[in-house]
């Protein structure tokens, strides 16, 4: 389906729809194509400064028209306003060749995709040119710039322009692609498509830079005629930064000359919320007390933002690196003040993440801001919640409190806390099937924190106490009525005795739920599942303390959580322990305020019980191939054991910046690469 709109497709759909389409049929360059014309001293991209070959129109004898090169810079064009946001994909073809080298894909395949330009210019045209001809025009190797500026000329909302352009190596074989008339709609902005035509405006024009002329594609021909020539003639000349992708949100200039208006307007949410208000003193007060604060906080916010910067990566050998930054030129507003609260605990991992499980497929940990930033948020939360259940009429006034006390924060920041998952080995014993595929598919997840055990601890109790009051049951029975049945039994039970002193032990059960593995296997059958065999499934929660350490697991097989559990315990850890992997170094050396890995082995893994079961009542075509495929997952060549990690930091001063670092190594990326080699083969009807 072609897409209509650039507000209703980003350009990361866009650019995802084009690696995922096939190129039109028709030669890849036809016989009479020229090259791509590219700037001196700027080989492969744009460059600022260069010196620019621009196209002339000439016509050779008995053949079409040609264009020859003239030493010829066309003039700078003015941007439409401010410019607020700015994408470009610095060279496709290079990208997806880089992709394409973490697995064995078929040549073919690979000069197929790196056409990714082509497929995404010729799905923004639809019919309005001939696809072949003008497909043969796209520089798969240009770069491709997305771009939505702002006049800020109207007093009241400034007006926004939105455009993607492309790199074409001619502008006359391009006006013969059109399927109508072009128009000249501006001074060198060629319209392409009848007049009539619906969809998406494109024109094509000359251009600087690589390129002798552009594909320029917006939402209306206002775009075209006021963006397209900075895009074609200013932007193609200035040197691409950042990464292969490269991202820039500018907030500053938008937010200095609407910012006061827009917090001036924002003072009337209050007034607003009103609407909101049920009756309810407690609740009412909270409604208000919230929008005044949102008030509040929406102009702060515009003071402190600055921008955004996006850049995405990808290396043969050093794997893809993907960072995202927000840039602040304040701290005055509260979600600034909480972003840049805990920017000096950056460290490296602490103590008790070495103790999680060296069998964890995926682990992090975190430093805590400042909880006192969050109190005033909690407590009307509290009474949203309470009022809220009031009006509803659910329960008691002793219930709702109750409830609404599980709403909170602890008094003190914690040290530390680590996450961590992963699944067992094997499915557990004497389990049902579905048991088994849940079992595995869940896995075991444990949470750990440094100082407060006993907060964590009362905290478990508080949960299931508040569950259990008499009142919220009749209620909660009274509004689900047959559907009741299934309520989860909650309950605190004997902790296992591994777990020490201080241990406490929760159990969730739901009973006679009706087996979907027998049912399912029934239907594949034929037998049908008339009288369906009822299961019941426990989930479990424990809560191991350690001196100032606590530890909360959660799994479907209590014996062996318990088991994993208590290998967490002790000054030093074990040696079944993160410490031992030499994967985690960067985890050792380097200093951040949050950090997280997981592996492919671990999503796999995690999967591998639960699609294999699933497929043995699959029809047997999709089943068998779904079987083969599960089999190739373990044959990685690196096993899915590479750490693939996303930091987290923070820095304050006078300019505070949040960023977020996602790094997937090369022998990750080659892991992933294999398995898409085989599902292609698959695909392709060919055995791997």
């Amino acid at each position: 389906m072609m897409c209509h709109s650039l507000r209703r497709c980003s350009l990361p759909a866009l650019l995802a729809l084009a690696a995922c389409t096939s190129p039109p049929a028709g030669p890849a360059t036809p016989a009479n194509a020229e090259p791509a014309v590219a700037a001196a001293g700027a080989p492969g991209g744009d460059g600022a400064g260069a010196t620019v070959t621009i196209a002339s129109s000439a016509v050779t004898a008995g053949g079409p028209a040609i264009e020859a090169a003239v030493p010829t810079e066309l003039a700078p064009a003015p941007a439409p306003g401010e410019i607020i946001l700015r994408v470009r994909w610095r060279d496709p073809a290079r990208s997806i060749r880089t992709v394409a080298g973490y697995a064995s894909v078929q040549q073919e395949l690979v000069e197929t995709y790196m056409n990714a330009p082509r497929a995404l210019a010729l799905e923004l045209l639809g019919s309005h040119v001939d696809p072949a001809v003008f497909g043969a025009l796209v520089d798969p190797s240009a770069p491709i710039d997305f771009v939505i500026a702002a006049d800020t000329s109207p007093s009241l909302m400034p007006t926004p322009f939105m455009g993607i352009s492309i790199g074409i190596t001619s502008l006359d074989r391009a006006l013969g692609a059109s399927s109508g008339k072009p128009d000249e709609i501006g001074s060198g902005v060629f319209k392409l498509g009848s007049g009539d035509s619906f969809g998406q405006s494109c024109a094509v024009m000359r251009s600087n830079g690589r390129t002798p002329a552009r594909l320029v594609c917006g939402d209306r021909t206002r775009d075209l005629t006021k963006l397209g020539p900075y895009m074609a003639r200013t932007l193609t000349t200035e040197a691409s930064v950042g990464g292969d992708i490269h991202g820039e949100l500018t907030l500053r200039p938008i937010f200095d000359k609407y910012g006061s208006k827009w917090a001036l307007q924002a003072q009337g949410l209050p007034v607003l919320a009103s609407e909101l208000l049920i009756g309810i003193p407690k609740f009412d007060q909270a409604v208000k007390d919230s929008a005044a604060a949102v008030a509040n906080e929406a102009g702060a916010l515009m003071k402190d933002l600055d921008g955004v910067t996006f850049d995405a990566s990808i290396d043969p050998s050093a794997g893809m690196t993907t960072t995202m930054e927000l840039r602040l030129r304040d701290k005055t507003s509260w979600a600034a003040k909480t972003m840049v609260s805990g920017a000096s605990r950056a460290a490296p991992a602490p103590p008790i993440f070495w103790h999680l499980p060296a069998s964890s497929t995926s682990a992090g940990y975190g430093f805590g801001a400042d909880p006192t930033l969050w109190e005033p948020i909690f407590a009307t939360g509290r009474a949203l919640i309470e009022g809220g259940l009031e009006k509803q009429n659910v329960a008691g006034a002793a219930d709702r409190k109750a409830l609404a006390a599980l709403f909170r924060i602890g008094e003190s920041a914690h040290d530390a806390s680590v996450a961590a998952s992963g699944s067992f080995p094997d499915a557990s014993a004497g389990a049902s099937a579905f048991a088994q595929v849940l079992g595995q598919t869940v896995g075991w997840h444990i949470v750990g924190m440094q100082g407060r055990p006993k907060a964590t601890t009362q905290y478990v109790k508080d949960v299931v106490a508040a569950y259990n009051r008499p009142g919220l049951a009749a209620w909660l029975k009274t509004a689900l009525g047959a559907e009741a049945r299934f309520l989860p039994t909650v309950k605190v039970v004997a902790a296992p005795r591994e777990l020490g002193a201080g241990a406490t032990a929760l159990k969730l059960s739901v009973a006679n739920i009706p087996d979907p593995m027998a049912i399912a296997i029934g239907i594949t059958a034929g037998s049908g599942a008339a009288n369906p065999t009822t299961i019941t499934v426990e989930l479990h929660l424990l809560v191991m303390v350690d001196g100032e350490r606590s530890y909360v697991g959660l799994a479907l097989d209590r014996d062996r959580l318990a088991n994993l559990m208590q290998s967490l315990r002790g000054a030093a850890p074990g040696p079944e322990s993160l410490k031992q992997l030499a994967t985690l170094a960067r985890f050792r050396q380097e200093k951040h305020n949050s950090a997280t890995f997981f592996t492919l082995q671990g999503v796999i893994g995690g999967m591998q019980s639960s699609l294999s079961n699933a497929l043995s009542a699959a029809p047997s075509g999709m089943g068998s191939i779904g079987r083969v495929l599960l089999g190739q997952l373990f044959l990685m060549p690196n096993k899915g054991v590479t750490p693939i990690v996303v930091y987290g930091d923070v820095a304050d001063g006078p300019r505070p910046k949040v960023s977020f670092t996602f790094h997937a190594p090369s022998p990750a990326l080659a892991d992933f690469g294999f398995i898409v080699e085989k599902a292609i083969a698959l695909a392709m009807g060919v055995q791997p």
